[in-house]
């Protein structure tokens, strides 16, 4: 042992979380090309509920396992994610919904 680092350490490469479940997917990152979908969505004039549905209606098309994408969070956002993504948008075209920079 050596009189600078006094300590031996031991890798177990084991987690203290479940890596190999299905559950695990949806914490995964949006795919850019996704969001991007969404918000090429939003420009054509679609809302936050319209842009989610015809995502899942392209997903159902385009995936085989649909079940397996749709809990993919890098292929399926949640309502709320969508959401934030318009009003993100949304301001960025036309200012703020409320407060100091509304129209």
């Amino acid at each position: 042992m050596s009189k600078t680092h006094p300590c031996l350490v031991k890798i177990k490469n084991c987690h203290n979380q479940i890596v190999n479940s299905a559950a695990t997917l949806k914490y995964r990152d949006l795919c850019p090309e996704i969001r991007q979908n969404f918000v090429d969505l939003f420009r054509r004039g679609h809302n936050a509920a319209s842009a989610l549905k015809c995502h899942k209606t392209d997903l159902m098309i385009e995936k085989g396992d649909y079940d397996q994408a749709a809990a993919d969070g890098m292929l399926m956002l949640s309502y709320s994610v969508v959401f934030k993504l318009f009003e993100k948008e949304f301001s960025r075209t036309y200012g703020s919904i409320s407060g100091d920079g509304m129209i």
